[in-house]
């Protein structure tokens, strides 16, 4: 009889906003004045990026608009993405949101409150909202980046 071979195990990475950090932000700008906003804010780098492709109710395919900003000194990456386009709305749990930032690597509690001071001490954004990660929004996301 033959011995059995080693078993390897391999672990698969997830490509999933498990430990994402989800903003919603309200504002009148439009994206690309809100991207560079955030990128003087952040020191980050959104540039635009492909749009998410969502097929709402009516079976029609809608594009929200979308940045992304990968950090060359860690796995930290920022997306926002435009919660409206068209009269129809990406995140219908929060209607009233302009906008998603998603921070898609898990961030300390200081990072987090300085990201959310700092944009609520801006005057272009009305507001700042913690909100809780949805898995249609981050699996629509996550499709769109692959």
């Amino acid at each position: 009889m033959k011995p059995q071979a080693k078993k390897i195990k391999f672990t698969l990475a997830d490509a999933g906003f498990d430990s994402a950090l989800f903003l919603g932000l309200v504002t009148p700008e439009a994206d690309y004045k809100i991207s560079l906003l955030l990128n003087r804010v952040l020191t980050i780098k959104l540039s635009s990026d492909k749009p998410v492709i969502f097929v709402n109710h009516s079976g029609n395919k809608v594009s929200f608009s979308r940045f992304t900003s990968v950090s060359e000194l860690n796995d930290l990456s920022y997306q926002l993405v435009s919660n409206k386009s068209n009269g129809n709305i990406f995140s219908k749990k929060y209607p009233n949101i302009d906008y998603l930032l998603i921070l898609s690597d898990s961030i300390s509690k200081e990072t987090e409150d300085r990201i959310v001071s700092g944009l609520r001490g801006t005057k272009e954004i009305t507001a700042v909202f913690l909100l809780e990660p949805e898995s249609h929004i981050s699996n629509n996301i996550v499709l769109q980046m692959l």
